[in-house]
């Protein structure tokens, strides 16, 4: 958690734990000027990149039945965790590269 000290603008790391809900994050949360963004693809987006880089397989199934299962609680969370200060961003249609870009123009103009 010290991307701030590592000179980080922007950092994208982990994924939606329904058991911790993002709890790991409160220290980093609770400093300024940090601003927490769940970047959201659709379901039928996320499920086409796993599949891209993944065959048909046992696995993959499993794999697709856990994100459903991941997308289905997040639904159900968001509205609390915007009502916690979180952004969620639609990121259906973004490169890595497009999602900074999209996140540090936000971060600019709310700054400004």
């Amino acid at each position: 958690m010290r991307y701030r000290e590592g000179g980080y603008l922007v950092a994208i790391d982990d994924f939606w734990d329904s058991f911790s809900q993002l709890q790991e994050y409160a220290t980093l949360l609770s400093k300024p000027n940090i601003t927490p963004i769940i970047l959201k693809p659709e379901l039928s987006i996320v499920l086409a990149r796993n599949h891209a880089r993944m065959p048909p397989s046992e696995f993959r199934k499993y794999m697709d039945d856990g994100i459903r299962m991941i997308y289905a609680d997040l639904d159900k969370q968001e509205s609390t965790l915007k009502a916690q200060g979180w952004l969620v961003l639609d990121t259906s249609n973004d490169t890595i590269e497009s999602s900074v870009i999209r996140i540090v123009t936000l971060l600019e103009t709310s700054a400004g």
